[in-house]
């Protein structure tokens, strides 16, 4: 894969071409990205060896699409975009107060999570979360979750059942109040971010469900 695999990649995606299979001639893909038309039909047929993009069985033409292997790649370099022109100090985000399932009380109360909390944070976490349901145009960002350096609690076992590995970030909540964004690494939802403080959130800053609050974790 070099650039020019990538640039011809994201003018079939301009096209059209992750929702669905898109009809394009080579001729036109190459006057978009400035060669010669042989040259793009290679670079087309590099990209299909490279099962980032498809044909339609249904035709014997260029009706090419995106495999979702395409679609990654995509999007690592949309992440990595945002790392370098929005995320220096910090990634920051908005979303909205919701209720949780009730789970959080039971995760903030396990001996073996506020042990390590205590020791890697320097607080005895309420035991509750805040449920933040991240606005729709702002859920990418939290693919940046994946590669932010973080701290993590350790998995364990109490009264018979297994707890997983989480990840926890250094945060602050509408860059007043200290908190601690966790996030398990199995299970949880994922337009979801959950809050843990040393105090209640909602009642030291007033929140009800359905605000909207900005999150601001230390990259």
């Amino acid at each position: 894969m070099n650039f020019r695999d990538l640039q011809m990649l994201k003018e079939i995606a301009m096209l059209g071409g992750v929702d669905s299979y898109i009809t394009v001639k080579t001729g036109d893909l190459a006057r978009r990205i400035g060669c010669a038309q042989q040259t793009a039909s290679r670079m087309v047929l590099n990209l299909l060896s490279l099962n980032l993009i498809e044909r339609s069985p249904k035709t014997r033409g260029y009706d090419l699409r995106l495999t979702q292997d395409g679609v990654d790649l995509l999007f690592k370099e949309y992440l990595d975009y945002i790392r370098i022109f929005e995320v220096r100090e910090k990634l920051v985000f908005w979303g909205m107060v919701s209720s949780g399932f009730g789970e959080g009380h039971i995760f903030v109360q396990r001996k073996g999570y506020q042990d390590q909390i205590d020791e890697k944070f320097g607080i005895t976490p309420f035991p509750g979360t805040l449920n933040i349901q991240v606005a729709l145009k702002e859920r990418p960002k939290l693919r940046l979750l994946d590669v932010l350096p973080c701290e993590y609690l350790l998995g364990f076992e109490e009264e018979g059942r297994a707890y997983g590995r989480v990840k926890c970030f250094r945060a602050s909540l509408n860059n007043t109040a200290d908190v601690i964004l966790v996030r398990p690494e199995v299970g949880g939802h994922a337009d979801v971010v959950e809050l843990i403080a040393h105090e209640s959130l909602r009642e030291s800053l007033e929140l009800d469900d359905g605000m909207w609050v900005s999150v601001e974790v230390e990259a």
